[in-house]
Parts: C-alpha cells; sequence; structure tokens
C-alpha cells in the first residue's frame, strides 16, 4: 500500500469513528466560523453555507496527523517524505468518494423564529425528542442558534415522510404553526419548502 493510499485508509476511518463529533472551523473566503458535525462538512464537502466557499480543513487534518503519530510504529506507516499537501490531498478525495456522503441524500431544515434562552431551551429538548421519534429513520444532525433564527438539521432519504412523522411531536408542543420546514439534496444550494403547504416563501439559513 503506497503512502497516499495509507493515509486516505486513515482518513476512512476517522471519517467513520467521528462522525457525530463537532467541529469549529472558517470559511476561507467570507471568514465566517460554523460549527457543524463531520458529517455535516463532509456532506457538504466542506463548502461554506453562507457563500459556498472552502471551509477551512484543518481539524480534519489534524485528527488525521494525531492517528498517525498513534501509528507511527505500524509495520505500514507512511515514509517522512509525506507531507501535508500529500495528506490534504488524501483526505480531500476520501471526503468526496466516502458512502457516508450517499447515505441520506437530504438535508431537512426545521427553522423557527426566537433568540431569547427560553427559546433556546425549547428548541434542545424539541431536538431530543425528535431524535427519539426519528430514531435510525433518519439523523437529526444538531441545530444554530443566532440573527433570530433557530434551526434543527435532519438528514434523510425523504424528507417528506421524515416531515410527516415529526409533525405530531410539533402539534404536541404546539410548534406546527412556528415553523417553516425545507429541504435541498445534501450537496445542493437551493430549498424546496413543504410546510407551510402551498407557501412561496423563500427559505436560506442564516
Amino acid at each position: 500500500m503506497g503512502d497516499t493510499e495509507y493515509i486516505q485508509k486513515i482518513a476512512a476511518d476517522i471519517m467513520r469513528a467521528n462522525a457525530t463529533k463537532r467541529f469549529t472551523t472558517k470559511c476561507i473566503a467570507c471568514r465566517k466560523s460554523h460549527t457543524q458535525s463531520l458529517r455535516w462538512l463532509q456532506t457538504r464537502r466542506f463548502k461554506c453555507p453562507t457563500c459556498g466557499g472552502d471551509l477551512d480543513d484543518y481539524p480534519l487534518l489534524q485528527l488525521t496527523l494525531s492517528a498517525l503519530r498513534k501509528m507511527r510504529g505500524a509495520k505500514q506507516c507512511p515514509q517522512k517524505g509525506v507531507g501535508r499537501k500529500e495528506q490534504r490531498k488524501a483526505i480531500k478525495k476520501e471526503r468526496v468518494a466516502s458512502p457516508l456522503s450517499h447515505a441520506m441524500k437530504y438535508q431537512l431544515v426545521l427553522q423557527f423564529r426566537g433568540d431569547s434562552l427560553s427559546d433556546f431551551d425549547a428548541m434542545v429538548a424539541l431536538e431530543d425528542e425528535l431524535t427519539e421519534e426519528l430514531k435510525d429513520l433518519a439523523d437529526v444532525d444538531g441545530h444554530d442558534f443566532g440573527s433570530g433564527e433557530m434551526n434543527i438539521f435532519i438528514f434523510t432519504a425523504d424528507p417528506t415522510a421524515t416531515f410527516k412523522r415529526v409533525r405530531p411531536v410539533l402539534e404536541r408542543r404546539q410548534q406546527l404553526q412556528s415553523v417553516t420546514a425545507a429541504f435541498r439534496e445534501a450537496d445542493g444550494e437551493q430549498f424546496a419548502v413543504i410546510w407551510p403547504e402551498g407557501s412561496r416563501k423563500k427559505f436560506r439559513v442564516i
């Protein structure tokens, strides 16, 4: 196994082991910071949701370097001549090809207005309840909060069916009338609103 292939294998193992771990990274173009799971970052191919620029993949590089240091004495440890540029190329190739990026094709977003602490507490409680309700049918992948907006992100193979499943939860919590639900392909840009029904509202995540 060559050095690049070896690093690529390490990157794949890191992707699987740290899929739900959250990282803070910054867009190289607009300099906006984002805190998301590694799965979210990989599915978006490290592209900034604000401007479409490249997100810094340094956190992933650090994970890879740490794994390589731990395996320094392993039989197939890469040679000393392998530099950071080569490592980045192997990681980038892996994150595009990994099956994680194809497991659930769509991102469903539940968006609410609000910026108070009580709103935040309610969102976290709702996120926990959605996770319990959906179990393995979809992946509740975290939230963001700020600028008067709260979003819960869900990766799913069928956004319409997933929203139908979570709708009773929203009704019980009296939040159905305050939510906007929209989805896009995991590596896409354009959202389609599915709730409220018939809405022509332009949807975006700030």
